[in-house]
């Protein structure tokens, strides 16, 4: 059994590739690409045309309410290989003090 590799992506220096990915043995398929943060329909639009699955995982408990829902009706509706993680303010908490 392989392990999947996830490769850092240029991310916010590009919009062509995403924070992480995973991507396939054929040239130029993604496996998985993963966003973090709050990106914009485009973004996901493009990463879910691009990739097998999308993982976005969003933060910032404020933030993330109003952009999820300002996304959540067309997210649901359009993609069926997106999802989103919401990364609790208590979450992050618990990772930092690790």
């Amino acid at each position: 059994m392989q392990i999947p590799q996830l490769v850092f992506g240029r991310g916010i220096s590009t919009d062509n590739e995403p924070d992480l990915w995973q991507r396939s043995r054929v040239p130029n398929d993604i496996e998985l690409w993963i966003d973090l943060g709050t990106p914009d329909e485009s973004r996901i639009r493009k990463a879910s045309g691009r990739a097998k699955q999308v993982i976005v995982y969003v933060y910032g408990d404020r933030s993330v309410a109003v952009w999820w829902a300002k996304n959540e009706a067309w997210l649901l509706k359009r993609f069926n290989n997106v999802s989103v993680v919401q990364i609790s303010q208590t979450n992050r908490c618990r990772l930092w003090r690790r």
